[in-house]
């Protein structure tokens, strides 16, 4: 009932949490193993015992990403890895229990990483310590324009993508579809929770109408590069998280980048190098 009510933002305490908890069990999805199934709940010791070996290989060079499956902030990393063809072990998270996380006592939002041995949250914090090790083999570090060119992706275009993804069933079901049967289903399930959670966040910013000017604004800033920055990758990849959407395409028409985009998709799928989705 603590992560149910995490994901909708409601107080841990207080008469409807006892009421909630009363809806669930007399649903069954406390106690149904068949829901645990579905939404792949481990037990805290699998969860502990996948950890260490994440924090193991993350020591040798394999990074460790745990996911929100959807989530833009999640997919501006993978972009990242996937492009520069880092190995790296993707961890999804169950959405209401999180017990894949449970090693993070105070921080319980995605992504989070596992590099050499430590943990790094936050998908801008992650990017520029990824960018900062890997510096001067193909990457000329973490710029201020990278942190400004970020700011622009996390509070305008990721909110805006959000809303899109959101914005009716058949986007919902669309997106969801990418990541496997299950979720088309469950994609617009907690599309209202989604909307929601966005537009208290981000406030006016979170409005799928901003998705195509918050992509020329952090055009703008990115520019035109031989070697795509952090800042541009994590773009790609919010964008790349919601391709299959007609918008998404549309927005990039208008900017003049559907040549980028294909060629940095193209390049992202030669070179990924993702050892295991557990």
């Amino acid at each position: 009932s603590y992560s149910f009510c995490t994901l909708l933002d409601l107080p841990k305490k207080g008469p409807h949490k006892m009421f909630l908890v009363k809806k669930l069990v007399q649903a069954g999805l406390l106690s149904s193993p068949v829901v645990g199934y579905v939404y792949g709940v481990k037990s805290a010791e699998d969860a502990h015992h996948k950890h260490i070996e994440v924090t193991e290989e993350s020591k040798k060079g394999t990074v460790g990403v745990y996911t929100l499956t959807g989530s833009p902030y999640a997919a501006k990393v993978l972009a990242y890895l996937d492009y520069h063809g880092l190995p790296y072990n993707e961890t999804p998270i169950s959405m209401l229990t999180k017990k894949e996380i449970y090693f993070s006592r105070d921080y319980k939002l995605t992504p989070i990483a596992m590099i050499k041995g430590s943990q790094v949250n936050d998908s801008s914090a992650i990017l520029k310590t990824l960018a900062s090790e890997n510096k001067g083999m193909f990457s000329s570090g973490y710029s201020s324009n990278d942190e400004k060119a970020m700011r622009v992706v996390d509070e305008k275009v990721a909110p805006a993508s959000v809303m899109l993804l959101f914005g009716s069933m058949e986007a919902a079901s669309a997106v969801g579809n990418k990541f496997g049967m299950v979720l088309k289903f469950l994609f617009p399930v907690f599309a209202p929770v989604g909307r929601y959670l966005e537009q208290k966040k981000y406030g006016d910013a979170a409005d799928a109408s901003l998705f195509t000017p918050s992509l020329q604004e952090a055009f703008s800033i990115i520019g035109n590069n031989r070697n795509p920055t952090p800042s541009e990758l994590a773009l790609f990849g919010v964008i790349r998280n919601i391709d299959a959407l007609p918008e998404t395409m549309e927005a990039l028409k208008e900017c003049n980048r559907v040549a980028w985009y294909e060629n940095l998709s193209k390049k992202c799928e030669a070179n990924t190098k993702k050892v295991t989705e557990a």
